[in-house]
């Protein structure tokens, strides 16, 4: 059978250009498993590349994938029928890099992908649809699936503990709690006046439908002191740990999004305690997400620097994430 873009686009949970390679998830019908895989982007009919290409993942696209799937795990979101956006525009605005591919190259990388992981997948010729092999399917029709991931089935770094134990001791779980969380991350992306294009295509990428586009979101309004008082005392601490990451992915927290941030927990009414340490472990996290043995010592301090850990706080990390990775 051959494989097409058409045919296995409702699978698609996540795509991104990086450089010639579309890094790609997709998730296995039925099971909320979500596998990660990679497809070189090759010219069609040999045209030569009018940009220069390189396979280099650029460090904000990097932790804003790991975060975009670490809160659609949370919220339970990502806009299927949006994306066309998130695959074919996104990289090209945030990293410059691999501007020229067209669509039909990107899909072409993308059916790459899957080909490489497609062992995890069937497909009933009887009946049209995507199976895992448990028979639990899913329709190859290209309509929506409302995806909400639980676990990834890829190698990737050992995550910092403190944040992975604080999601899974303190969980976002009530929908008053992922609503307020979402207003928050919406609130932040506008925080200098307006949320962009690129913004925006983050922001769908973990939404959820249940609450709408960032547009719908946004048009709920500020929160209000009581609104953020009412959220659930085991949640709070958590939902200013995420929101934090978030605004960390690009190593740029403005004034405006501190501010902002530092208003939330005054309004949730977290201790200064829960406030630090709400920081402290997204910080972290973000500076592990960008540590590999070949990182030298300047470049993860001055990575630390632009996030607000000292040089004695990067050298910690970095040890923990040698002990953990032998």
């Amino acid at each position: 059978m051959q494989i097409t873009y058409e045919l296995i686009s409702p699978l698609i949970v996540y795509a991104e250009e990086e450089g010639s390679k579309m890094i790609c998830e997709f998730e296995v019908p039925g099971t909320g498993e979500v596998i990660e895989s990679s497809g070189s982007i090759r010219r069609i009919k040999s045209v030569q590349s009018q940009v220069a290409r390189t396979a280099k993942r650029t460090v904000t696209n990097q932790l804003r994938r790991v975060a975009s799937r670490t809160l659609r795990q949370v919220l339970g979101g990502g806009m299927l029928g949006r994306t066309s956006t998130v695959v074919f525009n996104t990289a090209a605005r945030t990293s410059g890099v691999g501007r020229g591919f067209s669509k039909e190259e990107k899909q072409a990388a993308i059916v790459d992908a899957f080909t490489r992981v497609q062992g995890s997948f069937k497909f009933n010729n009887a009946t049209g649809n995507w199976e895992k092999s448990s028979g639990i399917s899913a329709k190859a029709s290209g309509g929506k699936i409302n995806v909400a991931p639980r676990k990834i089935s890829i190698q990737k770094k050992q995550e910092q503990v403190g944040f992975e134990s604080q999601l899974a001791k303190n969980p976002v779980t009530d929908n008053f709690d992922l609503e307020v969380l979402s207003r928050m991350l919406v609130a932040l992306a506008a925080a200098d006046g307006e949320i962009s294009d690129e913004e925006r295509d983050f922001l769908d990428s973990f939404l959820s439908e249940r609450l709408g586009s960032a547009e719908d979101i946004a048009a709920m309004g500020e929160l209000t002191p009581v609104e953020c008082e009412e959220v659930s005392s085991k949640g709070k601490k958590t939902i200013m740990m995420l929101c934090w990451t978030i605004s960390l992915v690009d190593f740029d927290l403005n004034a405006k999004e501190e501010a902002l941030l530092e208003d939330y927990a005054d309004k949730m009414k977290l201790s200064s305690r829960d406030k630090e340490e709400a920081s402290k472990m997204a910080k972290t996290y973000i500076l592990e997400q960008v540590i590999d043995e070949d990182l030298q010592k300047h470049v993860l301090h001055e990575y630390a620097s632009q996030i607000g850990l000292s040089n004695e706080d990067a050298d910690r990390c970095h040890i923990a994430w040698k002990r953990r990775n032998g």
